[in-house]
Protein backbone atom coordinates (compact mmCIF):
# COMPACT_ATOMS: atom_id res chain seq x y z
CA UNK A 1 0.00 0.00 0.00
CA UNK A 2 1.22 3.52 -0.65
CA UNK A 3 0.09 7.05 -0.48
CA UNK A 4 -1.15 9.40 -3.26
CA UNK A 5 -2.22 12.80 -2.72
CA UNK A 6 -5.19 14.36 -4.81
CA UNK A 7 -5.15 17.65 -6.06
CA UNK A 8 -8.69 18.72 -6.95
CA UNK A 9 -9.04 22.20 -9.02
CA UNK A 10 -12.36 24.02 -9.40
CA UNK A 11 -13.94 27.51 -9.99
CA UNK A 12 -16.05 28.92 -6.77
CA UNK A 13 -19.35 30.54 -7.48
CA UNK A 14 -17.47 34.23 -7.12
CA UNK A 15 -15.56 33.07 -10.25
CA UNK A 16 -12.40 32.50 -7.91
CA UNK A 17 -10.09 29.48 -7.66
CA UNK A 18 -10.51 27.00 -5.55
CA UNK A 19 -8.13 23.87 -4.25
CA UNK A 20 -8.72 20.88 -2.07
CA UNK A 21 -5.94 18.43 -1.17
CA UNK A 22 -6.53 14.76 0.20
CA UNK A 23 -4.75 11.80 0.90
CA UNK A 24 -5.82 8.08 0.43
CA UNK A 25 -3.60 4.78 1.04
CA UNK A 26 -3.88 2.65 -2.44
CA UNK A 27 -2.55 -0.68 -3.96
CA UNK A 28 -0.55 0.73 -6.87
CA UNK A 29 -0.73 3.88 -9.16
CA UNK A 30 -3.31 2.37 -11.59
CA UNK A 31 -5.88 2.50 -8.50
CA UNK A 32 -4.64 5.83 -7.74
CA UNK A 33 -5.39 6.94 -11.35
CA UNK A 34 -8.67 5.64 -11.72
CA UNK A 35 -9.21 7.06 -8.18
CA UNK A 36 -8.07 10.40 -9.68
CA UNK A 37 -10.81 9.90 -12.18
CA UNK A 38 -13.41 9.23 -9.55
CA UNK A 39 -12.76 12.63 -7.81
CA UNK A 40 -12.76 14.59 -10.75
CA UNK A 41 -15.98 13.17 -11.97
CA UNK A 42 -17.36 13.70 -8.20
CA UNK A 43 -16.05 17.21 -8.24
CA UNK A 44 -17.99 18.31 -11.19
CA UNK A 45 -20.62 16.44 -10.01
CA UNK A 46 -20.38 18.68 -6.59
CA UNK A 47 -19.03 22.06 -7.82
CA UNK A 48 -17.25 23.73 -10.99
CA UNK A 49 -13.85 21.03 -10.75
CA UNK A 50 -11.86 21.44 -13.84
CA UNK A 51 -8.22 19.69 -12.56
CA UNK A 52 -7.48 17.11 -10.82
CA UNK A 53 -3.58 15.77 -10.00
CA UNK A 54 -2.34 12.87 -8.49
CA UNK A 55 0.86 12.26 -6.74
CA UNK A 56 2.91 9.68 -5.63
CA UNK A 57 5.28 9.67 -2.25
CA UNK A 58 8.86 9.09 -3.67
CA UNK A 59 11.63 8.83 -1.58
CA UNK A 60 9.96 11.22 1.25
CA UNK A 61 8.86 13.98 -1.56
CA UNK A 62 5.50 13.52 -3.89
CA UNK A 63 6.30 13.36 -7.37
CA UNK A 64 3.19 14.08 -9.91
CA UNK A 65 1.82 10.85 -11.68
CA UNK A 66 -0.68 12.63 -14.09
CA UNK A 67 -3.49 15.18 -14.23
CA UNK A 68 -6.82 14.99 -15.39
CA UNK A 69 -9.37 17.67 -17.02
Amino acid sequence: MEWYLFELCYQNKDLTAGTDFHKELLANSSDAKARAIKVLQEGKRDCNAYLVTLYGKHRGDWKKIVSYQ
